[in-house]
């Protein structure tokens, strides 16, 4: 990171929150700001749904009657960074299907025209989907960004960069549940 650069966490689960805090607490050399609270499309409040099994599994949405539910603070980025754009941000995204509701509503912060940004971004069709989203429309948002995408190859511990008409293909076939919201 750069001198000065600055780390913004949102987690909205109280015990991951709590972890963010301490792992925080252990890297004293990049200053970090940790904001406990849930990114979408809207501010307020909203559920967030737990996973009995998995911590990195919560959602903000019901995907299975046996999730417990709390009531968690949502921002979006725009109303976070004020609607500043950054000159430059590493985005690392691993929302469970909200994903295309925090770019909906990142007004400047997530723009096309930032060129020297970059986004990490966990691409995943099925929570898309159950999440009341449009696999093809958030691929289309994402298309009118001016990076090459690429997939993390896992079983051959590299990246692939990969088309965006191939991405919209590769969601609509092997990747996405078997139906869209309508």
């Amino acid at each position: 990171m750069r001198p000065g650069s600055t780390i913004y966490a949102f987690e909205p689960d109280p015990r991951n929150f709590e972890l963010l805090c301490e792992n925080v607490a252990r890297s004293r050399e990049v200053r970090t700001t940790v904001t406990p609270a849930a990114v979408s499309d809207q501010s307020g409040s909203a559920q967030l749904f737990h996973s009995p099994t998995n911590m990195g599994d919560h959602q903000l949405y019901r995907s299975d009657e046996s999730r417990q539910s709390l009531d968690v603070p949502v921002t979006t980025l725009a109303a976070y960074f004020d609607g500043q754009a950054s000159r430059s941000a590493l985005v690392k995204m691993d929302t469970q299907g909200s994903e295309p509701r925090i770019f909906r509503a990142s007004g400047v912060v997530l723009s096309p025209t930032a060129r020297q940004s970059a986004s990490i971004v966990e691409f995943w069709p099925y929570g898309i989907t159950n999440s009341q989203e449009s696999v093809r429309d958030f691929v289309e948002r994402l298309s009118t960004y001016p990076h090459q995408p690429f997939i993390i190859d896992h079983p051959h511990g590299k990246l692939r960069a990969v088309g965006w008409d191939d991405l919209k293909r590769k969601s609509d076939t092997d990747l996405a549940p078997p139906h869209e919201p309508s």
